[in-house]
């Protein structure tokens, strides 16, 4: 089976749901072919601090998910689950996301056929990135 790279991200909303906007811009990618959404899992924590989870095969229009296409896999485990639920303030949220990058699926192919493989993936944080690129503007 071909696939590319897949990771996990979570995103936290302030609200009880996900921002639109926010949404938009992961349905383009979705939408262009960039990446494919693998499994969805949206937690909230009610202002009483009770916790709600849905996931990819539940209705998702409520938490501002309704757009997307979801291709629901049962990936996002219960400690991932666990972790996330458990840094929710009440009254805010967070959508956990397992996507695949979409482009890269011919080039993991490619090497695979080549005999090689992809021996590793790992992702540099957002804010090790951007301090980086901070420092070498001169």
């Amino acid at each position: 089976m071909d696939v590319g790279p897949v990771e996990l991200i979570v995103l936290n909303f302030p609200g009880q749901q996900a921002d639109p906007a926010a949404i938009a811009v992961l349905g383009g990618a979705v939408s262009h072919g960039y990446v494919t959404v693998l499994d969805v899992v949206f937690i909230r924590r009610t202002p009483d601090g009770l916790l709600q989870v849905s996931d990819g095969t539940d209705n998702l229009d409520n938490a501002g998910l309704g757009p997307l296409q979801i291709h629901p896999e049962p990936l996002i485990s219960e400690s991932d689950l666990a972790l996330v639920g458990g840094s929710l303030k009440a009254g805010t949220s967070a959508v956990v996301i397992v996507y695949e990058h979409r482009w890269t699926r011919h080039l993991a192919s490619a090497v695979v056929q080549a005999g090689g493989g992809v021996t590793l993936h790992a992702q540099v944080p957002h804010d090790t990135v951007t301090a980086a690129m901070t420092a070498a503007v001169p």
